[in-house]
């Protein structure tokens, strides 16, 4: 029986990067002990709690994709007005 939907784990491993992070050993790179992973307390709310918390996410990033083009765009216009205001050539 499923316990954890894949994306809810990789969203919850995004969230809890900083506490790894924070937990980890330092040497040429970052490491956490297996001891320090179970000592780790991760709250695993039921599948249909996990389906709506998904539901959000996904939401919100459709919401920051759509901005982010919109952005790109207008940071075009910008640089296509201004080169003509100079008289520069792409």
């Amino acid at each position: 029986k499923d316990i954890i939907l894949p994306k809810f784990l990789f969203w919850m491993c995004t969230l809890i990067k900083k506490e790894l992070l924070r937990n980890s050993g330092k040497t040429s790179f970052d490491f956490i002990s297996g001891k320090k992973v179970k000592e780790i307390s991760i709250p695993i709310p039921k599948i249909d709690k996990q389906k709506e918390i998904l539901k959000k996410i996904e939401q919100k990033l459709g919401i920051i994709n759509r901005y982010k083009t919109v952005i790109h765009e207008n940071n075009q216009s910008i640089i296509d007005l201004a080169n003509k205001v100079w008289g520069f050539k792409d």
